[in-house]
């Protein structure tokens, strides 16, 4: 190689020799922006997650159960304090209603109802806060009796007086004895009972009602069909008042006040 060509080589050499000054300024100063860039995007990233943790945690405690399980959909938190249960209620008889009449008013009130001709008869005896009434309506035989349900109650035989308490109206209507009991309005239990008497011998006939009421009244309603319950001559088939009517006259609040 000639001195030409060594000249020539050591030149372009020379320009190729680096900066290395420039060089690890330019590499120092790219490094610390790309630090930077990594503090920033990984606060960046630091702060979402933080934020998807807080959002979590916010969340949470409204998806468990207070035992840290997750209910199922739909499902409804059991209230941790029991009901009470009631106490059973001992239901108690209703005032008993006072009666509007006197024993001396009960026929005049029975011929409101069914107006007709009333003849009075004697009474044996007079008790106006239990009246038991015997008339006549159109000179048929009727007994009304409007009675307190402790007046159905049985006498001690050494003592003379009522033993028990009186029960209610069901089942004082059945041990009435009448039968063909049924339930009547407001609690009331209602026996019929229909006696005729033999017509070869001219027996009487005769019909029943007695309401037996929840407030302590025992109603009864008798009709016949001669001018007394027996011993009497017939004025009829039949008795003037049917069992209907004489449901009614029993079931009627005419008598109390």
């Amino acid at each position: 190689m000639n001195d030409d060509s060594t000249s020539t080589l050591q030149r372009a050499a020379s320009l190729l020799e680096p900066d290395v000054d420039r060089l690890v300024t330019g590499g120092t100063a790219r490094g610390r922006r790309l630090r930077r860039r990594h503090r920033v995007g990984g606060g960046i990233a630091a702060a979402a997650v933080v934020g998807l943790v807080a959002a979590s945690a916010a969340v949470v405690p409204q998806l468990l159960d207070a035992d840290g399980s997750v209910p199922r959909q739909g499902a409804v938190a059991a209230d941790p304090t029991p009901t009470p249960t009631p106490e059973p209620r001992t239901p108690t008889a209703p005032t008993r209603r006072p009666l509007a009449v006197t024993q001396a008013q009960v026929p005049a009130t029975f011929a409101e109802l069914f107006p007709g001709e009333i003849t009075e008869l004697p009474q044996k005896e007079v008790v106006d806060e239990a009246p038991i009434v015997d008339f006549q309506w159109q000179g048929f035989a009727v007994r009304v009796g409007i009675t307190p349900a402790e007046y159905s109650l049985p006498y001690s035989i050494d003592t003379g007086e009522q033993i028990g308490t009186a029960a209610g109206p069901r089942k004082r209507c059945q041990q009435g004895g009448l039968g063909g009991c049924v339930p009547g309005p407001d609690g009331s239990w209602v026996a019929t009972y229909v006696n005729t008497g033999p017509a070869v011998d001219g027996g009487v006939s005769s019909r029943f009602v007695t309401a037996y009421t929840a407030d302590g009244w025992d109603v009864m309603v008798v009709s016949h069909n001669a001018a007394s319950s027996k011993g009497s001559e017939l004025l009829a088939d039949e008795p003037p008042f049917t069992v209907a009517q004489l449901r009614r006259a029993a079931l009627s609040g005419i008598w109390f006040e």
